[in-house]
């Protein structure tokens, strides 16, 4: 019997996050809440279709396979930056003292996410960090051939132990989340998709743009916790919260649930707060703190428009987004004039969970606005598939390995409907916030035909908030940063650069392909089987397992 067939009737693996991870899928389908994860009385025979394949889902899980990477990454920087020093001095002036440096800051544990240490951008950091956020110790998934013999046998006693070990420790800081916890989660997002997505990606039809929600709702609340007044109180408006100290709760709860580094999905939020090293401004330590407690920030501190501050700067966003983003992170330098800036990160790589075969990507023509190009096409059959149909489009889903760690929904525009209709189309919103809404599932054989592609956007967010309504922060005038400096008068966010990298490819696969455009229109298909062909410009999103949208993008040209 081969190893895998002996993987195969393993009893010991958790079924609960297996069963967990299924009946987030079938909340795709129609009659499902998810928040609840609940059936309805009336459930379609399609949901029960896709609930029968549970067991085989779980096989396909326990298989040990090479699977081709998808990685992704993003960042934004949001830089608050005062007009000009003379501002500070006028304020020095009416605070009748002398302030507390800004390098007398509470430092926190040291944390291990940075890269080796030794490294010359280790060192870099090294020297204007004052305080390292922490993060929970990796877990490394347990290797399952090593638990094989020569003769075949199979060592399942001690595989089991390490699974179990491996398992505590990998959710180790989900201790105490509650299924309400991760639904208020998860709705938070989605609050800033549904009243902002389309503005957000708004401008520029006919280029790749992709914006990370997760990222953006996280760099927002930070920016609230840095603001008081109206300038907090817009902020906390557009996230759907009525104070800071339930934003806060989200956040918390939000950084745990999205953080995965177990040696099967990398997937980590990172934060950082840069100072000025300057005696005329005096921050606020318990802010700081606060930064470093909920949402794990790193604290530096140097010289505003240095070269070499840069450059930390630079290294930390390269670090932290494991240098998909070094060209845009090449152009991220502090104004001499800034008093502090904020970066969030959101760093995601997984594996596919079943196999596209490099050897049956061809050539095929996708039919961009620009004109017709060719390019690289993946392809992929698979027998039981959620497939959806929406007034405007149809989707499928792929997932990550394991089943349990999320999925990438790709959107195809039915024709004579333009992909960034499909950013403010109430039935795409709700599936990319984890809701299947009005649309309509089956379950079919699909044949999917998927576009190899690299995409990357640089993004000035600034307008597109203000359209959103958060404008006091943007004018000196009635900016209000005093949580976070005492003399913070003249202070105000000068930009909002938020960059983003999203590539998927196939390594070692199998699947026919099929070219062949799905039915358009209103209803489904109405045979066993469907060609999901995206020829054509697109939207795609990245979603956690609880249906928090990671990424969202439109493809133009691959």
């Amino acid at each position: 019997m081969k190893p895998e067939e002996l993987f195969d009737t393993m009893t010991a693996i958790d079924d609960d996050i297996l069963e967990r991870s299924e009946r987030n899928k079938v909340a795709a389908a129609p009659d499902r809440v998810l928040a609840a994860g609940k059936t309805s009385e009336g459930e379609t025979a399609a949901t029960k279709k896709l609930t029968d394949k549970t067991e085989d889902r779980k096989n396909r899980i326990r298989m040990i396979r090479i699977w081709s990477i998808l990685a992704v990454a993003a960042a934004i920087l949001i830089a608050v930056a005062i007009i000009a020093p003379k501002i500070v001095e006028r304020n020095l002036e009416k605070a009748n003292g002398t302030p507390t440096p800004a390098v007398t800051v509470a430092a926190v544990e040291p944390g291990n996410f940075y890269g080796q240490e030794g490294t010359e951008q280790d060192k870099l950091m090294a020297k204007y960090l004052l305080a390292k956020a922490t993060y929970p110790e990796k877990a490394d998934f347990p290797n399952f051939e090593e638990y094989v013999a020569a003769d075949g046998s199979v060592n399942f006693e001690g595989y089991n132990r390490a699974y179990n070990a491996w398992r505590d420790k990998a959710f180790a800081n989900q201790a105490g989340i509650t299924n309400a916890d991760r639904e208020q989660s998860r709705a938070g997002v989605a609050t800033l998709v549904t009243s902002g997505l389309a503005q957000l990606l708004a401008g520029n039809e006919g280029t790749n743009r992709v914006c990370s929600p997760a990222n953006l709702y996280m760099a927002l609340a930070m920016l609230a916790e840095t603001t008081d007044g109206n300038s907090r109180a817009q902020i906390l408006k557009l996230l759907g919260v009525s104070d800071i100290e339930t934003l806060r709760g989200l956040s918390d709860v939000t950084w745990n649930i999205l953080y995965r580094n177990s040696g099967v999905m990398t997937r980590v939020l990172a934060s950082s707060l840069w100072l000025r090293d300057d005696d005329r401004i005096s921050y606020v330590h318990s802010t700081i703190n606060r930064l470093a407690d909920t949402y794990h920030a790193s604290t530096f501190c140097g010289a505003m428009g240095s070269s070499e501050y840069d450059q930390a700067l630079q290294a930390w966003l390269n670090e932290q987004t494991g240098g998909l983003l070094k060209d845009s992170a090449a152009n991220q330098n502090f104004d001499p004039e800034t008093a502090m800036a904020l970066a969030t990160t959101l760093y995601f790589s997984a594996k596919w969970d079943a196999e596209f075969s490099e050897g049956r990507t061809d050539k095929q023509v996708f039919h961009a606005k620009s004109g017709d190009v060719e390019t690289d096409f993946m392809h992929r059959t698979d027998d039981n598939d959620a497939y959806v149909t929406g007034d405007k489009f149809s989707a499928a889903y792929m997932y990550f390995e394991g089943g349990q760690f999320g999925d990438m929904v790709f959107f195809l525009p039915d024709e004579g409907v333009s992909a960034d209709e499909l950013l403010s189309d109430p039935q795409v919103l709700s599936i990319i916030n984890g809701t299947l809404g009005t649309a309509r599932c089956t379950v079919l054989k699909v044949n999917y035909s998927i576009p190899k592609f690299d995409v990357t956007s640089d993004l000035d967010l600034s307008d597109n908030l203000k359209k959103l309504g958060i404008t006091d922060v943007f004018n000196e005038e009635i900016s209000d940063f005093s949580p976070i400096a005492i003399n913070s008068r003249g202070m105000y966010l000068s930009k909002v650069d938020h960059s983003v990298r999203v590539q998927i490819d196939e390594e070692g696969v199998k699947a026919a392909a099929y070219t062949v455009m799905p039915s358009a229109g209103a209803l489904p298909p109405s045979g066993e089987e469907v060609d999901f062909v995206l020829d054509r410009p697109f939207v795609f999103a990245i979603r956690s397992e609880t249906g928090i949208p990671l990424f969202v993008g439109v493809v133009e040209i691959p």
